[in-house]
């Protein structure tokens, strides 16, 4: 059967990348362990305020699925649509064997920068035809360099139990060799003190002792409680998008060999996520002191709330100033007494996206 005909259930998941909720609950999706071929597919419409969010040919999709059974799957979803911001995932045979609830999170990659997009769940219902499949754990991620990554926190993590232990050792050694039989208790005394059954613990204290708290639940608390702290203060993290290329008026070009570019930054403040616009480079061309010359027109989703006035460098040391419209028109008002620059720097250039 082509793709084109093939029979999908899809679970279609919304995800706004906002820092409000990083939890998905509805609609609650199941799928089957019979939903075989590629046929139990998850849909990603990711936005960002409401809009489309576009992902560049930089970006890439990741999504980690914990299942019912503790097994744990570490995949690459698709990017099916980059313009709509669309991302899809298909689930395998073997992963529709681990039936249960299953809690998963979808990330976003960029080089240099990474967002958690939202924790979503789901859950596969196991056919009858299936109920006698008994599925082993399973631990798997799509690329050796992940395994790699995998395996070496795991090293590390053994490394420094490992010194622990030996510290430990070490100092027991130490505190063996200060031993003097003049500390230790007399046999009669000793003898005495096996003999009391007031001072011992009864077999009902240790079952209740047992049953407290054991190291490794506490270290496996502990160490969620760190997880989950570490998600979400990398939240709070300001992003950089690329640097992109100002698109520049004819007649203008790159000045002193520094090409003219822009990028946005996410900013967290006390009154929410911002964004920005910064600039970098140089723009070389004809500026007339008195002229309000058009250098560059800038795309929607990064202009200004209001017109942007700032001065810039340039090449002659005097300077100028530069104006940025509500409608992206990047506009060289003047330049310091006439001095008539060959080019003018941007770097001084920043504000707050409004459009």
């Amino acid at each position: 059967m082509s793709e084109d005909n093939k029979i999908y259930k899809s679970g279609v998941f919304d995800f706004d990348v906002s820092s409000t909720d990083g939890n998905y609950t509805a609609p609650a999706y199941s799928f089957s362990t019979q939903d075989l071929g590629g046929t139990a597919r998850l849909v990603f419409n990711v936005n960002k305020e409401n809009v489309d969010l576009p992902l560049s040919s930089a970006a890439s999709a990741k999504m980690a699925m914990q299942m019912a059974d503790g097994s744990r799957y570490v995949v690459n979803p698709l990017i099916f649509d980059s313009l709509k911001g669309q991302i899809t995932y298909s689930l395998t045979d073997d992963q529709l064997t681990h039936s249960g609830a299953v809690q998963a999170e979808l990330y976003i990659s960029y080089p240099n920068q990474g967002v958690q997009v939202h924790r979503f769940n789901f859950t596969i219902n196991k056919a009858l035809i299936d109920s006698d499949i008994a599925p082993i754990i399973t631990y798997y991620v799509q690329t050796w360099e992940e395994w790699e990554a995998y395996f070496q926190s795991r090293m590390d993590e053994l490394d420094q139990k490992l010194a622990g232990l030996q510290t430990q050792a070490d100092n027991l050694q130490t505190q063996f060799d200060s031993f003097e039989p003049s500390q230790f208790v007399q046999q009669t005394a000793f003898l005495a003190h096996t003999s009391n059954t007031e001072i011992h613990v009864t077999a009902e204290e240790k079952t209740a002792w047992d049953a407290k708290e054991t190291t490794e639940g506490a270290q496996e608390k502990a160490d969620k409680a760190l997880s989950d702290a570490k998600i979400y203060t990398d939240s709070f993290t300001d992003n950089y998008g690329p640097w992109v290329n100002v698109p520049l008026a004819s007649g203008f070009s790159t000045g002193d060999s520094n090409p003219p570019q822009y990028r946005l930054k996410q900013v967290n403040t006390n009154e929410g996520i911002k964004t920005f616009a910064e600039f970098r480079g140089a723009i070389a061309g004809t500026f007339i002191s008195t002229a309000n010359s058009t250098v560059a027109t800038m795309p929607t989703g990064t202009r200004p709330f209001v017109t942007y006035y700032g001065s810039g460098l340039s090449n002659n040391g005097n300077g100028g100033r530069i104006a940025i419209s509500i409608d992206g028109k990047l506009l060289q008002v003047s330049s310091t007494d006439n001095a008539n620059p060959s080019y003018v720097g941007l770097s001084t250039i920043l504000y707050e996206v409004g459009n």
